[in-house]
């Protein structure tokens, strides 16, 4: 059984960061504090199986939070997500704004700081990083592009 919402943030806790890639494809990524990327997966599923796809990732069991990056999504749907995952959740902006969901917020902007290098999570950096080079293969591959086919 997972243990409940308490946090304390530690240079090594270790967050899910979860983006949305195209359609029902999102990319997620495991980090060990802002040094160590632990994971990557590709969840292809409808928003209404996304938390039974995030249940099922290797590290789901170890995952003390989750940050989704600059995905709108209603606050009504991230309190059942985060209810389902047993797991806090922070919303980042694309300008820096954090939405903590069953978190207080000033224990997410501790969070926040203590993963970040130079102002950005570096689980965030990191995911966009991985995300567009992803969304790059996916609309070659989905284009029809993909030479090994042909």
């Amino acid at each position: 059984m997972r243990r409940g919402f308490h946090i304390t943030p530690k240079e090594e806790t270790r967050v899910l960061v979860l983006r949305k890639l195209r359609n029902e494809t999102w990319l997620a990524t495991v980090h060990r504090g802002k040094y160590w990327l632990d994971g990557i997966a590709l969840l292809r599923s409808p928003l209404r199986r996304l938390p039974y796809s995030i249940m099922e990732l290797k590290y789901y069991g170890e995952i003390r939070i989750m940050l989704i990056d600059n995905v709108p999504l209603d606050k009504a749907f991230l309190e059942n997500l985060s209810e389902k995952l047993k797991l806090p959740i922070i919303l980042f902006t694309g300008n820096g704004i954090i939405h903590p969901i069953r978190l207080p917020k000033d224990v997410a902007e501790l969070l926040i700081r203590k993963l970040s290098i130079n102002g950005i999570p570096e689980p965030i950096r990191i995911s966009r990083i991985i995300s567009r080079s992803l969304s790059s293969l996916l609309e070659f591959e989905i284009g029809g592009h993909n030479r090994d086919n042909e």
